[in-house]
Parts: C-alpha cells; structure tokens; sequence
C-alpha cells in the first residue's frame, strides 16, 4: 500500500454546491479511497473551493489525476494536482486545538 502523503489529491475549482458524498462518488471508480474532505469556512460552512481526495493506492490516484484533470464537475472544469498539504485529512494531531474561547466576539475575531 502507498503512503496516503503519496496518493492524496488536490481537487480545486470546485462548484459551492460539491459534496464530499459527490466526490466520493465521482472519484470511487478509480480505485478505494481512503477519504475525501471539502474545505469550508470556519464561520459560514460555505465551501472555499477545493477539496482532498486520497487513495489507498498511488496507480489509482494516478489514474485519476489523468482523467479527472480539467474534466467538468457541475459545470466547473476540475484543476487537480498532488496534494502536499492535506495533512490533517489524513491524520489528526491530538496536539492541535483549533477550538474558540466561547467569550470571543466578531471584532476580536477579525483582530
């Protein structure tokens, strides 16, 4: 099995309406996948466009890579690449605490 550092995609110019269930569906015929992940806003959920998709297997990413690249999605062509920084959809660090002090308000916030 190939390290998910290795087999892990970045799948940009997302639709705001792509979920993680689509893209699952959308990338499964290429292989297992080992998860999926959209990224959101912190505060609206909305998404940011992009998303992680990782493989259990690097030929399959691969495969994916080659088809899916520039293919349409929703109507939006999909910009896919090697995803080097989708650490935290692989792993979770017990150490990283990216919780908020209930007593912040807004304009602390945007401090």
């Amino acid at each position: 099995m190939a390290s998910a550092y290795t087999s892990a995609l970045y799948v940009g110019n997302l639709h705001p309406d792509v979920t993680e269930a689509l893209l699952f569906e959308t990338f499964s015929s290429f292989g297992k996948i080992c998860s999926v992940k959209v990224y959101r806003d912190l505060l609206t959920r909305t998404s940011l466009g992009y998303a992680c998709v990782a493989f259990f297997e690097q030929p399959d990413a691969e495969r994916a890579l080659k088809v899916m690249n520039n293919a349409s999605l929703k109507d939006k062509p999909l910009q896919i690449m090697w995803a080097h920084l989708c650490k935290d959809l692989l792993e979770e660090d017990p150490d990283d605490d990216y919780s908020l002090d209930y007593d912040l308000d807004y304009e602390t916030l945007l401090d």
